[in-house]
């Protein structure tokens, strides 16, 4: 398999493992991150007023940079990381809110996400030493 092919796996992973953070609040209100995202995108009413809303935003656009990186052939790196620094800096505050809360409901969901996370780190950083190894030396 090659390099392109493994990050865009590892990119569809990123993905969908973002949409099984699970959320909890209230007494009676939990959701998945998929059920949040099917209300936000088919709610009619006060739609302008939650999709603008700046975590929204930021989620939104994330997603798309990782979804748009999954399916080209030549992911660019740098938009990239940038999608995975937004997406992991909310998945890391969800699970400081799993510990917090002592939820291990919520702080459980988002080891699937951690885990692309850190295989895409890992991956980063094996194909900067194999360029960096090619390279002819000064």
């Amino acid at each position: 398999m090659k390099a392109c092919d493994k990050i865009r796996v590892i990119n569809a992973g990123l993905f969908f493992s973002f949409f099984l953070l699970y959320l909890e609040w209230g007494k009676t209100q939990a959701h998945f991150m998929f059920e949040l995202a099917m209300l936000i995108f088919t709610k009619k009413a006060n739609s302008l007023e939650t999709l603008t809303h700046p975590i929204i935003v930021m989620l939104i656009g994330a997603l798309s940079l990782t979804l748009i990186s999954a399916c080209s052939r030549k992911p660019n790196r740098v938009l990239n990381l940038i999608a995975v620094l937004l997406m992991s800096a909310f998945v890391l505050f969800v699970l400081l809110i799993g510990f917090i809360a002592h939820n291990y409901k919520i702080a459980l969901s988002t080891i699937p996400y951690l885990s692309c996370s850190v295989l895409f780190f890992l991956f980063r950083k094996i194909q900067s030493q194999k360029t960096e190894k090619s390279k002819p030396p000064k």
